[in-house]
């Protein structure tokens, strides 16, 4: 008997260890990038291995103490990708020292084991050295002192009154009053105004009026999808009913009508994809659609609505986001220019020391319940103490692609309102989720439903008079 004690003994320790042993594991412990020069970089592969017997749903990752490393590709995808029983797929990582020294940083995977909700976390540690790049300078031929220039002038006070800007982090009115908005998306007007097989009996129209007009939605985000090649005839892009003939049929109408009424709307550019091969087609959206609504001062402009990769702030900014929001500016001086971010719009940390330059400039978050408490801050960092920032996307659904319930949503909401940022909450719509109404337009309610909890959000801030 004593034999077969330690028998069970030692497979009850091997039971043991399994669950205690993260399910996923890199093929390193320690990635090391040696020493290179301050503003180069070097990028190192990392294998990332499920090393279990049931599938992980990878969810999201995060460096905790340094900008000087990204994930620039590799053929892990996250925001629940699944990855089976001891398959592996790969991270390419970059180092980018951006002072001399040692530089030492750790990476999260966030992971969601099984098929249930139980979260787990694996982590890699990072090293490399930045070396100092020594250039001697000329001395200067001394100039004569130039008279001094007169007082900064406050861009803003350029604006017309009738156009919300910003001032610091706030989004404030013409009498410097702040406002923060509250509100829905709903889907593709489009969508809407055509696909009576998916939403009998609704347009646009009568969907963005049901929002506002029963349950109080103040913005009303508007989302354009930029179409498919396997669907020739939808989205902006489309060759036969984009273009000029969406924005007569399915733009124009909604826009004028909500704004009539006082109510706000976010004209949103809808690719979700990698954004390092779209700039043309980008620019050529909003060549056409920001002077259509320049003079219209309750429209609001969202550039990309998530780009995904490169994950890095510094390429998004350059390549994609400044230049579309100088683009803009050229057209449309004074509407409110919404920017997200790599990553779904959930890395935007890199914004408070390199921001993108303009004025009326709003920064952008889309927080799903993959993203829990611990990590808003790592995402957004302190942005809110410096920019406003507008969470144009959340929600929940028990059950759902996102997952999540009220104490979750509820959780969000009062870190919102703590940071003073406005939102819309996606999607008021019975077939894209997570859903606040059902197949006949009734508020899906319940701890496991954001409709109701939407609701009465909003008849809470009906409170609140916007200009």
């Amino acid at each position: 008997m004593k034999k077969y004690h330690y028998v069970w003994t030692f497979l009850a320790l091997i039971f043991s260890w399994n669950l205690l042993a993260a399910p996923v594991v890199f093929s390193t412990s320690n990635l090391q990038f040696g020493s290179i020069d301050v503003g180069t970089s070097k990028t190192m592969s990392v294998t990332v291995k499920n090393s279990t017997r049931q599938q992980v749903r990878l969810s999201e990752y995060w460096f905790n103490n340094s900008d000087s490393y990204s994930v620039v590709g590799g053929t892990c995808q996250f925001n629940e990708f699944i990855l089976k029983a001891r398959k592996s797929c790969t991270l390419s990582i970059k180092f980018t020292p951006t002072y001399s020294g040692l530089i030492s940083d750790s990476m999260t995977v966030g992971y969601f084991k099984g098929t249930g909700w139980t979260w787990v976390e694996s982590n890699l540690n990072l090293s490399g050295t930045g070396l100092e790049v020594v250039v001697v300078e000329p001395t200067p031929t001394p100039t004569p002192t130039p008279a001094p220039d007169p007082a900064p002038r406050d861009p803003s006070s350029d604006v017309p009154a009738s156009f919300l800007r910003v001032v610091g982090n706030k989004i404030v009115d013409a009498n410097n009053v702040q406002v923060v908005f509250k509100g829905v998306n709903i889907a593709d007007p489009q969508h809407l105004d055509t696909k009576a097989n998916e939403r009998p009996g609704v347009t646009a129209r009568s969907v963005a009026s049901l929002a506002t007009d029963t349950y109080f939605a103040k913005v009303v985000r508007i989302p354009i999808l930029p179409g498919n090649p396997n669907y020739p005839t939808e989205g902006w892009f489309s060759p036969t009913n984009g273009g000029e003939s969406y924005f007569l049929k399915h733009v124009q109408p909604l826009v004028d009508e909500l704004t009539s009424k006082g109510i706000y709307v976010i004209i949103d550019l809808h690719y979700v994809s990698n954004y390092d091969t779209l700039y043309s087609k980008v620019a050529e959206f909003w060549t056409y659609m920001a002077p259509k609504f320049k003079d219209n001062p309750y429209v609001m402009y969202e550039i990309f609505n998530e780009p995904i990769l490169p994950d890095s702030w510094s390429t998004w900014k350059q390549t994609m986001a400044q230049p579309i929001v100088n683009l803009i500016r050229q057209a449309a001086p004074y509407n409110l220019v919404l920017v997200g971010g790599p990553y779904w719009s959930s890395h935007m940390s890199g914004a408070v020391t390199d921001p993108v330059i303009g004025e009326n400039l709003v920064y952008v978050a889309h927080i799903y319940s993959n993203q829990g408490p611990t990590s808003w801050s790592k995402n957004y960092g302190v942005l809110p103490d410096y920019s406003p920032m507008f969470v144009t996307e959340w929600g929940y659904e028990t059950g759902g692609t996102e997952g999540g319930n009220f104490a979750w949503g509820d959780s969000l909401v009062t870190w919102m309102d703590q940071k003073k940022m406005s939102w819309t909450a996606w999607c008021f719509d019975p077939l894209w989720g997570p859903r606040m109404v059902d197949n006949n337009w009734n508020l899906l309610i319940g701890d496991g439903h954001m409709g109701g909890h939407v609701r009465d959000l909003l008849i809470e801030n009906n409170r609140q008079t916007l200009p």
